[in-house]
């Protein structure tokens, strides 16, 4: 089953345990029967006072047609978006890369849409989320003090990860779920992405504020 995979069952697990009674929206990409993208955008509440296009919820979506340097990582991300209406969404799902059966490899992302701001009790499913991931007080180690302080004052910052494997990634990619979720807990729109599938997701310096990590040795 596809939630049993290494690299992510633990996402898959939370998105459905911890958050799927906050969101109001899913969005599944994955493979079809007939071997064809499967899109599935779907309302969760059916009484709702918000609504959120499938034009809009599919911004998130990377573009491209190559994915096989991606096999065996994931990206766990929270992407802010703005609805029809002016509302603000919290987009927060991951991406990973499917191996197909006779060839090449295929998108797999999974997201929930949150109201915006989010509610405590899933601020703190969040926080309890990335303490499962790596130990807190270790992970704080493994960032650069110039990440640290371009997070502090200047609102955003890049981790140029070098990690060899996902398992090693944890710490990187708990401290970036833990710091994004302090702004949430501040009222801020604010973009995180645990490891990039494509250079065209880094936001520029001067707009969104963000936490990103990449891997050079993997795009």
């Amino acid at each position: 089953m596809l939630e049993k995979l290494d690299n992510i069952h633990e996402i898959f697990s939370f998105l459905e345990a911890g958050l799927s009674d906050a969101a109001e929206y899913k969005l599944v990409i994955s493979r079809g029967e007939a071997d064809s993208y499967s899109l599935v955008f779907n309302r969760i509440r059916s009484m709702s006072l918000h609504s959120l296009s499938k034009s809009k919820a599919m911004s998130i979506v990377p573009v491209g047609s190559h994915w096989s340097y991606f096999l065996g990582w994931r990206d766990v991300f929270g992407i802010p978006i703005f609805g029809d209406e002016g509302q603000k969404w919290l987009s927060f799902g991951f991406e990973t890369v499917m191996p197909h059966e006779t060839r090449g490899a295929y998108l797999y992302l999974k997201a929930f849409f949150l109201p915006f701001p989010l509610e405590n009790t899933v601020l703190d499913k969040i926080d309890e989320f990335a303490d499962g991931l790596f130990d807190r007080s270790i992970e704080a180690k493994r960032i650069s003090r110039l990440n640290k302080m371009e997070l502090k004052y200047r609102g955003s910052t890049q981790i140029n990860a070098s990690n060899s494997s996902m398992i090693t990634h944890k710490a990187i990619e708990a401290w970036i779920i833990r710091e994004a979720n302090q702004r949430y807990r501040n009222g801020e729109t604010f973009l995180f992405r645990t490891l990039a599938m494509k250079e065209n997701q880094i936001p520029s310096i001067w707009g969104q504020k963000f936490v990103v990590a990449k891997n050079s040795d993997i795009w």
